[in-house]
C-alpha cells in the first residue's frame, strides 16, 4: 500500500477500444477499492456483461483464475477472457475450466477483432492470438498478430471509467495523485533473464510526443493529476524523443512531476538537467551485477564505466 496503487492502464485501454466500437464498458478495480470476491459478485450480476476481461501477471495469476471460477460457480454466465504476459508465455496451458478465451500477444488488434466477431456472430478463427475450445471441446490456437507500430491509432485509455485522483504514489515530494502513461513500448535488448522472445518485447511501438503531452494536459485539467509514472521499458531509449517530450512540457508550463526507468548508458548530465527542468523527480536503473563474466552471460549490454 505504501507503494501506491497503479491504474489498470491495460484494461482502461481495452475499455476505450470497446467503447470506440460502440460497446458499453465498466471497470471494477478491486485493488484500489480492496474489494473481496463477495463484494464483486453483486456488481457483476447487476451490470450483467456479455464479456468479462481479466488480466494478471504470473505471481497473481492464481487470483485471476480464482476470480473467474468464483464468478462461474455463482451463476455469472458471461464469457470470461484473460490475457497478459503469463497467458502469452503459457498459451493453452493456461486455458483451465475457469476461462472461455485466452488472448496471446499484444491485445489491441485481437480485442477489437474479437468484439466485432462476437457482435456479428462470425467465425472465431478470424481473431488473431485467440485460444479457445470449439464445440467438441478441442483447443484451437489462432496465429497471433501485432498491434500497430503507431500507437496513435488507438484511443486514449478510458480514464472516465476510473476514479482518477484516488490513485496515489509515494515520492520524496509526498503522496501524489498520479497516473500511468506510456510513450513507447518495447526494449531492443535481449537480456537472458527477460522473456523477450516469447513476449516479442524487442519490437518497438511508439506514440507521437504531441499526443502524449496532450494526454498529460487532459489529465491535469480534467482530473488534477500532478504526477506521472511513465511505463516505458527504457524512458530515454530515443534521445530525440525524450528531449522533445521535456521541451513540450516546459513550453506548455504544465507544472507536473514524472518518473520512469532507463539504462545508465542512455543518460548524461545535460539530459538529466533538461528532464529535471521538465519535472523529473525519480529515475530507476537496473543494476543486476557488476561481475563482468556474469554480465556477459546475462547479455547485459551496459558498460560499467557508463
Amino acid at each position: 500500500r505504501s507503494g501506491g496503487t497503479y491504474i489498470p492502464y491495460n484494461l482502461a485501454l481495452l475499455a476505450s477500444i470497446a467503447e470506440d466500437g460502440g460497446h458499453d464498458a465498466k471497470i471494477i478495480d478491486a485493488e484500489l477499492d480492496r474489494f473481496s470476491l463477495d463484494d464483486i459478485l453483486p456488481m457483476v450480476k447487476e451490470y450483467a456483461p456479455d464479456i468479462i476481461a481479466l488480466t494478471g501477471m504470473t505471481p497473481f495469476f492464481n487470483v485471476i483464475e480464482e476470480t473467474a471460477q468464483f464468478l462461474k460457480n455463482n451463476g455469472v454466465g458471461s464469457s470470461i477472457c484473460v490475457g497478459g504476459p503469463h497467458v502469452t508465455i503459457m498459451e493453452d496451458k493456461a486455458l483451465t475450466s475457469a476461462f472461455d478465451y485466452l488472448f496471446v500477444g499484444e491485445g489491441e488488434e485481437a480485442w477489437k477483432k474479437f468484439l466485432e466477431v462476437i457482435t456479428k456472430n462470425k467465425e472465431l478463427t478470424a481473431v488473431p492470438g485467440l485460444i479457445y475450445r470449439d464445440n467438441t471441446g478441442k483447443i484451437i490456437k489462432n496465429a497471433r498478430t501485432n498491434s500497430n507500430k503507431n500507437l496513435d491509432v488507438y484511443p486514449l485509455p478510458a480514464y472516465h471509467l476510473l476514479r482518477m485522483g484516488e490513485y496515489k504514489l509515494g515520492t520524496l515530494k509526498g503522496s501524489l495523485p498520479f497516473s500511468s502513461i506510456q510513450t513507447i513500448r518495447g526494449c531492443p535488448w535481449k537480456c537472458i533473464f527477460c522473456a523477450s522472445e516469447q513476449l516479442e518485447t524487442s519490437r518497438i511501438l511508439r506514440r507521437s510526443i504531441p499526443s502524449i503531452v496532450d494526454e498529460i494536459e487532459h489529465l491535469v485539467d480534467e482530473y488534477n493529476i500532478s504526477h506521472f509514472m511513465i511505463l516505458d521499458d527504457v524512458l530515454t531509449l530515443v534521445r530525440k524523443r525524450i528531449v522533445e517530450f521535456c521541451q513540450l512540457i516546459i513550453e506548455r508550463n504544465l507544472q507536473i512531476t514524472f518518473e520512469g526507468s532507463t539504462r545508465a548508458n542512455l543518460l548524461n548530465d545535460e539530459l538529466v538537467q533538461l528532464m529535471k527542468k521538465a519535472g523529473l523527480i525519480r529515475l530507476s536503473f537496473g543494476l543486476e551485477t557488476v561481475d563482468e563474466d556474469m554480465r556477459k552471460t546475462m547479455n547485459k549490454k551496459v558498460p560499467l564505466d557508463a
